[in-house]
């Protein structure tokens, strides 16, 4: 085997608390507003799924 690919979007695995964690970093790291900005468990659960492009512009969108 030269390569795995492994999704991480919690189909195999619970990854959920580490994209809140991740996005909100991401967010504090942004001036102002979105450094005042954070997402929550459920916000991230309805967004994950559809790539990351969506999730991080939902995310700096809402």
């Amino acid at each position: 085997m030269d390569a795995v690919i492994v999704d991480l979007d919690g189909t195999m695995v619970d990854t959920l608390d580490d994209f809140c964690v991740a996005l909100n970093g991401m967010l504090a790291d942004l001036p102002a507003p979105f450094a005042r900005h954070q997402v929550d468990r459920a916000t991230v659960a309805r967004l994950v799924g559809k790539g990351s492009e969506h999730l991080i512009k939902s995310v700096l969108v809402s």
